[in-house]
Formats: structure tokens, sequence, C-alpha cells
């Protein structure tokens, strides 16, 4: 999907790839210590499929990548990273402007440990080119004050390189400087952990922080495009389906649980149950569907619990559905748990109608509950907050 390019003064490698529409908001991808391995290659032809224009340029000259910590460490010890690496993305940002494909201005920047660094840092020198920014696991020092981008950052539980208190002194600045921050912190794991060739790897964790980031990436760029919002139908779905979910059960966090285990003639007679089966038919499915069944349906457990579950499992949901879609085999089929053959178009769209059967559900349970104010979770008011109205 993609092509070899040379930018900054020194004229380094970069890897650019272009969405099969020709056009689409910009994004860099800047990469960690390792330099631009096909880790990288790949984060931008998974950017290129979702519609983005994606530029990953070789911090390192001579395009030069590292397999061990050892080989990443003599890399770093052997320039000036400071005075070599501000001209690479500087010069980037300026090609990945100025290319035809790249729709409107600013454009968003992910970066990825040491790359997540001058994501950070670009956002505070160009303020204008920068409209949002993805940090995995990374941090700075820096001062937010003139910034104008929106930021969203990906952290690890358990980190030598980046600890929470850099974390949290970072989404402080930021927040003090007026920005829009989130951060997450995923549980269990280590530094590198979205990146599969490293042992480190979660794929579960890695799979939510690629659903996020889409998300975030096309709510921040969604005004960049001049062909207007790229986003097609399937990703709408997927996105609006996992917005009404988390909205309702955001309503449900200060209900007592014999609000959330008081008896109904609907759903799965209790507003916690009703959420339960709903989030779990969602990994059910994704279990059939990858050939890696899941096991019997778990206790309910905690609204904490129950969300964190929902956020996982259509993270998975949504990251295979969307390479189903790219691959173009929405109409193969697999076998479903009635041994029967099923296409994958169908299934995902199976998942979708039943989430939305269960949502109004538990609505009818949240009106009987007596909870005021209850929000219209359906596509147009959640279209219109995307695009900000």
């Amino acid at each position: 999907m993609g092509e070899w390019q040379r930018v900054g003064p020194a004229g380094n490698r970069a890897y650019l790839a272009v969405p099969a529409g020709s056009t689409g908001p910009g994004v860099l991808v800047l990469h960690a210590w390792w330099g631009l391995t096909p880790v990288l290659t790949d984060v931008c032809d998974r950017l290129a499929a979702a519609g983005f224009v994606a530029l990953a340029p070789s911090l390192y000259p001579g395009g030069a990548t590292a397999a061990t910590i050892a080989e990443a460490e003599a890399l770093r010890d052997g320039w000036d990273e400071e005075a070599e690496v501000e001209p690479v993305v500087l010069a980037a940002t300026d090609m990945l402007r100025g290319l035809p494909a790249a729709t409107g201005a600013p454009i968003g920047v992910v970066g990825f440990s040491m790359g997540a660094y001058w994501a950070l840092h670009l956002s505070r020198v160009r303020p204008d080119d920068v409209a949002a920014v993805v940090a995995v696991y990374g941090t700075d020092d820096g001062d937010y004050g003139t910034a104008r981008a929106a930021y969203l950052g990906h952290f690890a539980e358990h980190d030598d390189y980046e600890p929470p208190e850099a974390v949290g002194a970072l989404e402080t600045r930021i927040r003090a400087a007026g920005r829009e921050v989130t951060f997450h912190v995923y549980p269990g794991t280590g530094h590198w952990f979205v990146e599969p060739n490293r042992p480190e790897y979660d794929a579960t964790a890695a799979d939510l922080v690629w659903d996020r980031t889409l998300t975030f990436l096309k709510e921040q760029l969604a005004g960049t495009s001049t062909d207007g919002d790229r986003m097609d139908l399937l990703d709408r779905l997927l996105e609006h389906d996992r917005w009404a979910t988390t909205t309702l059960l955001d309503l449900t966090r200060p209900l007592p649980d014999a609000q959330l285990d008081q008896p109904f003639d609907v759903g799965h007679r209790t507003l916690r149950e009703t959420f339960h089966h709903a989030i779990f038919n969602v990994e059910f499915w994704t279990g059939l569907m990858t050939e890696q069944p899941v096991g019997a349906e778990p206790d309910a457990g905690s609204i904490a619990t129950l969300i964190d579950h929902h956020e996982r499992s259509h993270a998975a949901f949504a990251t295979f559905a969307r390479r189903i879609r790219d691959e173009h085999r929405l109409d193969d089929t697999f076998v479903d748990h009635y041994g029967y053959p099923m296409t994958f178009g169908g299934a995902i769209l199976h998942v979708l109608l039943h989430d939305a059967e269960h949502r109004s559900e538990a609505l009818h349970i949240l009106a009987r509950l007596g909870v005021p104010d209850l929000p219209e979770v359906d596509h147009g008011l959640w279209d219109f907050k995307r695009r900000g109205f």
C-alpha cells in the first residue's frame, strides 16, 4: 500500500501510505528507538486503510533499526538526538501538509515511546500545524501554554521508562493549559505492549489502543477533509455502537446495587444483567468469527468491571470487523455455534443490532427506575456530537 520517500536535510527515509480513496486527513507517525521497522510501516498501512494519509519518517540517519534493547541503546547513544531529530520532524510535517492527498489542515501525530516525546514536542513548537496527538507510552516535560491540540495517551501499568509520576505530571500540565486530554493506563501491561514483535505485546490491550486511537483521530480531524468526512458506513456503525453503550453504562455508575439488580419484565430482567448479556454477546461472536471461542459467560460484576469488559470486547470486535472489510471478506463465511455457515457481514450486523435492542431495553429499565434526563443515543445525536454541534 505504501511507498518510500526522502525527507529532511539529510534525506532520511520515510514511508508514505495513502488511502484507497486517494485523499484523507494527514497523520504523522513517529517511531520508538527501534527505528522505522515493519511494525511502524504496518501502522501507516492500517491508518491508510482507515482513511488517513500516513507518513512515518526515519528519525535515524540512514534508516537504521534495532532488534534488541542493546542495539537500540547503541543507536541512541551514537547520535545527537536533540540536534538531528527536530529538523526531520519539522520537514516531515511540512511534507505531509503539502501533499495533495492530505486534505485540509492541521494534522494528527501518533508517537511511540521516543516518538511520543517528539509528537508532544511538535504540538508545542508548531501549534498551528497539529490538531491531535496520540502519545503511546511516552512523555515530555514541556510547557503546553501555546499548544492547540487535543491529546490522547496510552500508558502501561508497569513501566520503568515512564513511571506513573511522569504520566500524571504530563496530564496535569496539559490540562492546566486548557487543552483536551484523555490518558488511559492498561492493567498488567509493560512498555512496548502494543508492538507485536515484542515479548511485552498484549493483543487485547493493543486492540483497545487501536480502537481508541482511530476514534480519537476521526473525531479530532473530522473537519480536515475537503471532500467531506470519509468515514464509511461500517466505521459509523461501530463507533456509534461503542459510544451509545458507553453513554448508558456511564448513567448507571451512581445507581445502588438494589436498583441495578431490581427485576423487571424486560430484557434480562435486571439492568446489570441486560448490559452484561449485551457485552458478553460481542465477545462471544468475535470469538466465533476469529475461531477463538470464549468460555462460559462470567458473572456480571460491578459497573466498572462491565465498562472495562465493554471497551475491551468492543475494541477486539471493531478491529476484526474493519480487517474483514479491508480484506473484502464481508461475504465470506464461517461456522456459527449451531454448525451452520454464516457470512462475516451478517454476523457483524447481528452484533450491532443485538446491541441496539438491549440498549432500548436498558433505557426502558432506567426510565422505570426514575433516572432523570435520559439521553437519546440514536445515530443522529452521535453524529451531531462527533461533528461538534
